[in-house]
């Protein structure tokens, strides 16, 4: 029968990989063509038959999510690949993530312990324009993790060259990627070396589907993919920053730069709902945010969380209240300080029927279901006033990806520039992250309906104003896991509002038992400790000031009666409107990148409110691994016309 070519038989070929030196042309791609018969091959050289590829990835731009199959394709394990997705999301998603910013990356191995490993954010120690500048953390990160858990397959220049391709044949602008050079227009214009390298020759912005190449970061990367394993993090791509942050920034921050970064390993915080363990990062991350919105949460009947009403949303913000609310503030605190919940909600008789309080802590004495106080006042706003827009968190921006291999490691990343395109522009082709700003803590508001006791409560409780807090609410990368297996793996870019998309995902996949697409695309609320002493509420893709004749089917997935709700807890609304929305969603209302188990199979789901693309690794993915094709060209024969490129920018001066 001749010699077999799987990669499931001993003395097959060895699968030829990408590198800076192997670079397969379009001809392969009839070999793999003529490779998927091996596919029907029932049996080849035993009895048993090939177990199927297994694993997949969902990151926020198609090519990023490119790299990552294909180097679990090429036999890495989900470390490599997420080193692989992290630098290609800097070279396919610049304004979002890079190698100027840092990362969060939460490790659940099949076997072993898990583990957080980061560099605490910290602002580049200078008395000038270095103190706005967050320090540079991803490369040490990415160095250390593929050192201690990567699978040992795949040399650095292998994880490193699908970014160097991104760079070098470019990315196509997605319309996510193409609104955020809208947005940030005037701040790349006012920035010569930004707009040399995001804008065309003639500083206008690219076009939707523009192919966009970066050319100084290509030699940046092609300079990184070349150093020895042996100097990473330093080398010569760390002494080309120095020097460029001394050139363009000051000499103070250049020296703060020279030390190297400590790079940390942490043990997640653990929690449990509804049998499974939720795997998050400690401090001084948000994940400690995440399980107190889930302890809330698991008191809630799991009926009053599967269907989108007034009921579900009451739950799901006064669980995000909690969440915002100090890590000083207890569950009793603040449930003593907000209405009870309701297990039904009419509108004829707002306070009527059964209702439900999170169940106290043992001993109290306290029953789980009491009888139903006196109604609340309403009032056509709970504010008195008009709504007003929600400003917390606007302008900072994270990139997230999530991804399993076959051996069932999960791995959780966010990363972040502090801010959509960072702090500044370098001539290496990557932005600077962008030093936190300190918030001023909201004054106490008046409000309507919740009564003299639950606002003295509710006014009693803690305010966080840790200059980081606001920062670091953008890293919750999330691992849900039961006997061991993951089943569920996530996180979210958007800022603040990353916590408020994970758990809304979380709770429509446990709860709700929705599909993993349905539960990242579901429409989204946000939760703000902006109006003292209860929390204000933006519904996604809600204005309130416009809402029209068609306000039902506006407000169907809160439930058409939410404002009523609202009134009757005392949550004053806000909204969120940022001319970036499509078809209602919003993606300041979170990007969450998920992999689930489903079906006994792995699944990746993108959100669609940004560019990316989730999906499972294939046999189809293995073969072309084995025959050396690109990464992202097409199997059909008939090829689709390019999108038009953009004309080649000014270098960076």
């Amino acid at each position: 029968m001749g010699t077999c070519a799987s990669r499931w038989c001993g003395g097959g070929v060895n699968p030829r990989r990408w590198s800076a030196i192997s670079r397969p042309g379009r001809g392969a791609r009839g070999a793999v063509a003529c490779s998927l018969a091996l596919l029907f091959i029932p049996a080849c050289g035993g009895d048993d038959a090939p177990p199927p590829p297994s694993g997949a990835v969902s990151s926020a731009t198609p090519e990023a999510t490119a790299a990552g199959i294909r180097v679990l394709a090429l036999g890495g394990n989900a470390v490599d690949a997420a080193v692989a997705i992290s630098l290609a999301l800097g070279a396919s998603e610049p304004s979002e993530s890079g190698l100027g910013g840092a990362v969060v990356m939460l490790i659940a191995p099949a076997a072993g312990d898990p583990v957080v490993i980061h560099a605490e954010p910290e602002a580049l120690a200078s008395d000038g324009p270095g103190s706005q500048i967050l320090r540079p953390t991803a490369l040490p990160v990415l160095v250390q993790a593929w050192r201690k858990y990567g699978s040992g397959k795949l040399s650095w220049e292998e994880l490193v060259e699908p970014a160097r391709r991104i760079a070098e044949r470019g990315y196509t602008l997605g319309r996510f990627r193409h609104r955020m050079l809208v947005s940030e227009y005037r701040r790349l214009l006012s920035d010569s070396v930004a707009s040399a390298l995001f804008l065309n020759a003639d500083r206008s912005i690219p076009g939707e589907g523009t192919v966009v190449t970066m050319p100084a970061l290509d030699g940046t990367l092609e300079q990184l993919a070349e150093t020895a394993p042996d100097d990473l993090p330093g080398g010569p791509t760390a002494t080309a920053l120095v020097a460029e942050v001394a050139r363009s920034v000051d000499s103070a921050a250049a020296r703060a730069l020279s030390s190297p970064a400590t790079v940390r390993e942490d043990r997640p915080l653990s929690g449990s709902y509804r049998g499974w363990t939720v795997l998050t990062p400690g401090e001084p991350y948000a994940g400690r945010g995440v399980l107190r919105a889930l302890e809330l949460l698991a008191n809630a009947p799991v009926d009053a969380l599967r269907r989108p009403n007034e009921v579900r949303t009451a739950w799901v913000a006064e669980a995000l209240g909690y969440a915002a609310a100090s890590s000083g503030a207890g569950l009793s605190e603040y449930v003593a300080g907000m209405p009870p919940l309701p297990i039904a909600f009419d509108t004829t008789r707002p306070a009527a029927g059964a209702i439900i309080r999170p169940a106290p802590p043992a001993g109290t004495g306290a029953a789980a279901v009491e009888g139903a106080p006196p109604a609340p006042a309403l009032a056509p706003d709970p504010a008195g006033g008009a709504p007003l827009p929600d400003t917390a968190g606007a302008g900072e921006e994270t990139s997230h990806f999530s991804v399993v291999d076959a051996a069932g490691m999960a791995v959780a990343v966010t990363q972040t520039l502090g801010g959509p395109f960072g702090a500044r522009a370098t001539r290496l082709g990557y932005l600077l992250g962008r030093a936190p700003a300190r918030p001023t803590p909201p004054p106490p508001t008046d409000t309507v309906g919740v009564g003299r006791a639950a606002i003295a409560a509710q006014a009693a409780l803690p305010v966080d104003s840790d200059p980081w807090e606001e920062q670091i609410r953008w890293a919750v990368p999330t691992v849900l896991v039961r006997d061991g297996i993951p089943g569920l793996v996530l996180g979210s870019a958007g800022g603040p509002r990353a916590l408020s998309a994970v758990v809304q995902v979380i709770t429509d996949w446990v709860d709700g038992g929705r599909p993993l697409e349905r539960a990242v695309a579901a429409p989204r609320v946000h939760v703000t400790r902006d109006a003292l002493p209860r929390p204000s509420l933006a519904l996604e893709g809600v204005s309130w000031m416009t809402l029209g004749t068609d306000a039902q089917t506006v407000l169907a997935p809160w439930g058409k009666d939410v404002r009523l709700m609202a009134a009757q807890r005392g949550l004053r609304l806000g909204e969120w409107m940022t001319g970036l929305e499509y078809m209602g969603l919003s993606p300041f209302f979170g990007g969450v990148q998920a992999v689930a188990r489903e079906n006994e199979a792995w699944i990746g789901a993108a959100d669609p409110r940004r560019d990316g693309v989730g999906r499972p690794l294939t046999d189809e993915d293995v073969l072309r691994a084995q025959q050396g094709a690109d990464e992202g060209e097409a199997t059909a024969t008939d090829e689709p016309a390019l999108p038009p490129v953009r004309p080649p920018s000014r270098s960076p001066e």
